[in-house]
């Protein structure tokens, strides 16, 4: 889920339920290349609560097209390798200027901020401990606050086909407490959990804190729930 905050239209990677589960899902060695999906991008406009599919162009009939997630980028000339040695880094967002990168490494829990360079070289910043195993990564633009979809990922990724797997968000902000002045510098807070009864395995939590709105998706379950930010 990405939200365009200008417009308040949040762009959805919509999948099939069971074909991830049963016919197509690489971290529990279910690949079945006869598989052949068909998936679809949607628009959700959070002001009329207005749900469009959108039409994929120049795209033949015959081929697959499997959505997990997406990003938007402008035309960029070339591309290289800014940083390596990552333990399963996943998620990764910008702030609102793009001069901090931050990545969610699923393998470590922590959120790493890095300082983005004039040569586009990366410093990294700090190394937040979350403890949990984070998925995507929301930025607001207006707040600067980050969003974190995190789960006890490996402790169920066998039975992910079957499990209703517990979930939290987490929010990371600037700390303002006095324990800023001992050099912690973000502050985490837990907004949002569920042991799995009312959805499963939430990957992305994104916000909008103008309108008041965060959704939350699911690589694993159908739908999405939105909830309104105090």
């Amino acid at each position: 889920i990405k939200i365009h905050h200008t417009t308040g239209l949040a762009y959805l990677a919509c999948g099939d339920e069971q074909g991830r589960k049963t016919q197509w899902f690489p971290p529990n060695d279910v690949l079945n290349y006869s598989y052949h999906p068909r998936e679809t991008f949607y628009v959700y406009n959070t002001e009329t609560d207005k749900l469009t599919p959108l039409t994929l162009k120049n795209f033949a009939d015959e081929e697959d097209f499997s959505l997990h997630g997406f990003g938007m980028y402008e035309d960029p000339a070339e591309s290289e390798i800014a940083v390596d040695g990552l333990m399963f880094a996943n998620g990764i967002n910008t702030n609102w200027d793009y001069s901090h990168i931050f990545v969610g490494a699923v393998g470590t829990g922590e959120l790493l901020v890095y300082e983005r360079k004039p040569d586009n070289k990366l410093k990294l910043l700090e190394a937040v401990q979350v403890e949990y195993a984070i998925d995507n990564v929301s930025v607001d633009p207006v707040t600067g606050e980050i969003y974190l979809a995190v789960m006890d990922v490996f402790l169920h990724l066998n039975g992910i086909k079957d499990a209703k797997l517990a979930f939290s968000v987490l929010k990371v902000s600037n700390n303002t407490g006095e324990n800023k002045f001992y050099g912690i510098k973000y502050e985490k807070k837990k907004i949002f959990e569920d042991d799995g009864t009312l959805f499963g395995a939430v990957s992305v939590a994104a916000g909008d804190s103008v309108r008041k709105v965060m959704l939350l998706g699911s690589f694993h379950t159908p739908g999405v729930i939105r909830c309104e930010l105090n």
